[in-house]
């Protein structure tokens, strides 16, 4: 039979423990990649928020010139309205311009026949 010594001592053994058996080129190894994987993760962080800013700023330029190509397209409609009303108002001046010479050129003959 086992003695209670014996049996603490494969207690012991079945559990995990540190002691001086472990070499220091393994907690070293162990400590260098933890170090590497944080080194790691925070970089890509930095990426991913590098490339989160980015599409912000593409997505807020695209918008921009949306909104530009709107506005140049109701500018460029509203200039072929203007143009449109200028043209009537010209049709409409020389319409009344006639109309006033064919009425100065009437009185000058009613005026001109009375002198005569």
């Amino acid at each position: 039979m086992m003695s209670e010594i014996d049996e603490e001592r494969d207690v012991d053994r079945r559990t995990w423990h540190v002691d001086k058996t472990i070499p220091l080129a393994i907690i070293t190894a162990i400590a260098a990649q933890t170090f590497g994987a944080v080194w790691w993760f925070a970089n890509l962080s930095a990426k991913v928020d590098n490339i989160d800013a980015k599409v912000a700023t593409l997505s807020a330029s695209a918008v921009t010139a949306a909104e530009a190509r709107g506005s140049n397209e109701l500018n460029s409609h509203r200039n072929i309205e203007q143009d449109r009303r200028i043209g009537e108002l010209e049709k409409e001046l020389r319409s009344r311009a006639n109309q006033h010479q064919q009425m100065v050129m009437m009185y000058q003959r009613s005026n001109g026949g009375a002198r005569r």
